[in-house]
């Protein structure tokens, strides 16, 4: 990211927090990273794409809550984040929407199929009554 596109980021960012906002999710996808087929092994394999940005503006914030949301695969990445101060939690998008194991059963490249089956999922969910999602 060049710095002119560093410093506007750091701006939004500090400009959200004083507007009153107390949670701030970094987040993106396929859609807004079309290179993400043709990243390096290390960086699918560090998981988590938005992760070296976390770590940069992490620090902006005094008060609102960080969330990190794409490319986890494990639970052991997600716990580092969190341990290592990067982010304060991890929103979990297409592969775990409702079942699991959907990473496992569909193909990470075919962003159509992916999504489709997300919103899919989603919709599902959201004809459960919330009380019954506390249980």
């Amino acid at each position: 990211m060049g710095a002119s596109t560093r410093q506007t980021r750091l701006a939004v960012f500090c400009g959200t927090e004083r507007c009153g906002f107390d949670f701030v999710e970094l987040s993106g996808g396929n859609i807004e990273i079309p290179a993400f087929r043709h990243m390096r092994d290390s960086t699918r394999k560090r998981e988590a794409f938005f992760l070296d940005f976390a770590e940069q503006i992490r620090p902006v914030f005094e008060k609102a809550i960080v969330y990190v949301t794409g490319g986890f695969r494990t639970a052991p990445a997600m716990v580092n984040a969190i341990c290592d101060g990067i982010t304060d939690g991890i929103g979990l998008g297409r592969p775990i929407t409702a079942e699991p194991a959907a990473d496992t059963k569909l193909d990470p490249d075919d962003y159509m199929l992916t999504a489709t089956a997300s919103n899919m999922q989603m919709g599902q969910m959201g004809k459960r009554p919330f009380a019954e999602l506390k249980k």
